[in-house]
């Protein structure tokens, strides 16, 4: 038979082999032959089984002896390590979304923020401009205040006009103007909500009329216009009122009202600053007032403005103020930004503690109409972060900083309250959740950007904690405009894998085929809690650095870019009217809600459309509705204002939180922070003017 034929019993197959010593073919056990080495790196067996020959024929024999031992285990290691760390790799390319940056989806923002604008022209009374964008409304209330009260905005669906809640609504809107001007005029909208923002401080300068000689009556503060009747008494559009409206008018005791009004028409000069006779007359009216009611003479009381019946009776149900002094205070604050006397800086600051006491512990942290302080501390620590007036202003700039910080702890906190859906509840009891947490996303978001320029990277909680820059930025996403799906086994994939690898980084770092420097673990507050929970994790990561900025990048980025206002939440429905598939058909507002037929309509004949099920005729484009419950339940019903029934409050701090989020990519790669971030860091100091006094 020929060398290379084969043949068995079976199949007549031989196996032959060669090895260099026998000069011929010899017969193999098998197809397959074996080499063995031995490099005698381990003691000789005992064990008489481990020594039985192998069941292939032995083609090569080696018998090796390596010198450096040491070198191999080093080599065998390192490729291990090195193969288990590509593969890890491997698998986060393959499983992970791409990273991207929040500033990126923050872009898409631009269209809710426009259409966020337009609701604020659905609400104008008096007479609309020619080109109002909005086209089923008309003129309306032409002879409020027998005529000396045509304007400002009805606060709701209810066609009343509320001052308070107005002046808040232009305070708040005019501070976002301040700090993000250069946003607005990149996306179109500077004249347009300067436009907004003038409706209203003209109208408030209405509100206020002053005692003089020869006048000899007190004061007089316009509190509301308007009542806002029963809706199943009374269901008609602002155009089809009755011409006599009945006007509320409070005296000088009414300091809360006071408060809101000076500090709006303080914000709103700055935002005027280039029309230098309007700002004046702003900033002169602010000033009349604040001395009018903070005057410190025998009998004077200061107080709220529901108070008395004449004053606030009818807004007691709607707008009940619990306190003035935090009026007082953010009043005088804007003031001192709005002329630079530090008289008004010396008020609020003398005054800040007393308004931290009467602060209701429902509204601690809470950020809206009838609580200011948590904006006051924001205000506050800007001065201190860019403007510091040094003495006597420190203690109240070091407290405020405190506040601002534990603010930030207690929204990142994971007892905060929230909905299964992820929304933040800051008012356990109270309905409309999303105009607090809208408040709550744009103080985050600014006071992140504050950081940002300082620059630094986070602040400190009292428990030990700490918080980052990128932290705040996703607390806003995730409440107000791009909450990202994240899900919890996605955060405890993430953490082990992430641990893996730094555990196989920290081998070769040991085995010094990387540098032996500590790791940093980038993780967020979930993933770190996980970590210190699982004793394999906590194990492996304990030479490990945590750095809480990262994972909402890394992670879910590219996830549904949604958020719960927007659509991200158990009910899958956008809570602003008009955006997304899915959004309030049937929001409670009567101009909404009946058909502009250029018609008059009764108010027997509106309840018509209070009572019907089919969509309203008329989208209230960008209208904020109240939102879900507790349990993110949330019922599309006209008749149910609690749920869905916008207000002028709620959609001032949505267009606050969208602007502030909003990315505007940069024109040139040679930009100060500042002008990555959008915000006008000196902007709110225009009229500070330090004077070094004479030696």
């Amino acid at each position: 038979m020929a060398a290379g034929e084969t043949s068995d019993t079976q199949n007549d197959v031989t196996y032959l082999h060669s090895i260099p010593q026998a000069g011929r073919y010899l017969p193999s056990a098998s197809r397959w032959n074996s080499i063995e080495i031995d490099y005698n790196l381990l003691p000789q067996s005992q064990d008489p089984y481990e020594s039985l020959p192998s069941r292939f024929s032995k083609s090569v024999e080696f018998n090796l002896t390596v010198t450096n031992k040491k070198r191999l285990k080093r080599f065998i290691y390192t490729a291990s390590a090195i193969l288990s760390l590509t593969l890890l790799l491997f698998l986060l390319w393959c499983f992970l979304p791409k990273r991207q940056h929040h500033r990126g989806v923050a872009k898409n923002l631009t269209g809710p923020l426009k259409d966020a604008l337009v609701f604020f022209d659905a609400q104008k009374s008096g007479v609309l401009p020619k080109d109002n964008i909005v086209k089923f409304r008309g003129d309306s209330g032409l002879l409020d205040g027998n005529g000396s009260l045509v304007g400002g905005f009805y606060d709701s669906g209810n066609n009343v006009k509320f001052s308070f809640p107005t002046a808040y609504t232009i305070t708040l809107l005019s501070w976002s103007v301040i700090e993000y001007h250069k946003k607005y005029e990149d996306i179109g909208e500077l004249d347009h909500i300067k436009n907004i923002i003038k409706w209203g401080s003209d109208y408030l300068l209405k509100l206020f009329i002053p005692s003089n000689q020869t006048s000899p009556a007190s004061t007089t503060l316009h509190s509301q216009v308007g009542m806002a009747e029963n809706d199943t008494e009374c269901w008609q559009r602002p155009e089809d009122m009755k011409p006599e409206r009945p006007v509320f008018s409070c005296d000088e005791t009414a300091s809360d009202l006071a408060g809101e009004i000076i500090a709006a028409l303080s914000a709103a000069s700055l935002v005027f600053k280039e029309d230098e006779k309007y700002s004046t007359n702003l900033t002169k009216t602010a000033m009349v007032l604040f001395d009018t009611v903070t005057k410190e003479e025998p009998g004077f009381v200061q107080g709220t403005y529901t108070m008395k019946d004449g004053c606030g009776a009818h807004a007691r149900e709607f707008y009940n103020s619990t306190g003035y002094k935090d009026e007082l205070v953010w009043g005088g604050t804007w003031l001192f930004f709005a002329t630079g006397n530090t008289s008004y800086l010396r008020y609020a600051t003398e005054h800040l503690s007393l308004a931290e006491e009467e602060e209701s512990s429902t509204d601690k942290g809470v950020f809206y109409w009838n609580n200011k302080l948590p904006a006051i501390a924001v205000l506050l620590t800007r001065l201190r972060f860019f403007f510091d007036l040094g003495f006597p202003y420190e203690e109240s700039f070091i407290w405020s900083t405190g506040n601002v910080d534990s603010l930030m702890c207690s929204y990142l906190s994971p007892v905060a309250h929230k909905t299964q859906g992820g929304l933040i509840f800051l008012k356990v009891d109270h309905y409309a959740p999303l105009e607090y947490a809208t408040t709550a996303s744009f103080l985050s978001s600014l006071y992140s950007d504050y950081l940002d320029l300082l620059p630094t990277s986070g602040s400190s909680c009292t428990d030990g904690t700490s918080f980052s820059v990128e932290n705040l930025r996703g607390f806003s996403l995730s409440q107000a405009i791009t909450f990202l799906v994240l899900r919890l086994s996605k955060y405890h994939a993430m953490a082990n894998t992430t641990t893996e690898i730094i555990w196989v980084t920290h081998l070769l770092g040991e085995l010094h085929v990387l540098p032996p420097d500590r790791r940093t673990l980038l993780c967020d507050n979930q993933s770190a809690t996980f970590l210190s929970q699982n004793p394999i994790s906590h194990k492996w990561a304990k030479h490990i650095d945590i750095d809480y900025h990262f994972v909402r990048e890394l992670v879910c980025l590219h996830w549904e870019i949604v958020s719960y206002i927007l659509g991200d939440n158990p009910m899958k429905m956008s809570y602003v009217v008009g955006l997304g598939n899915d959004y309030p058909m049937h929001v409670h507002h009567r101009g909404a809600s009946i058909p502009w037929d250029n018609q008059w309509h009764s108010c027997t004949e509106g309840i018509t459309w209070l009572n019907s099920k089919q969509a309203n005729p008329n989208e209230l484009l960008g209208a904020l509705v109240r939102g879900p419950d507790q349990n993110d339940m949330f019922l599309d019903e006209r008749d149910k204002p609690w749920f869905t029934e916008p207000t002028l409050s709620s959609n001032a701090g949505l267009v606050a939180a969208l602007v502030a989020l909003l990315h505007i990519p940069p024109r040139s790669s040679n930009l100060s922070g500042e002008d990555l971030l959008g915000i006008d860091n000196f902007g709110m100091f225009h009229n500070i003017h330090l004077v070094t006094p004479p030696r």
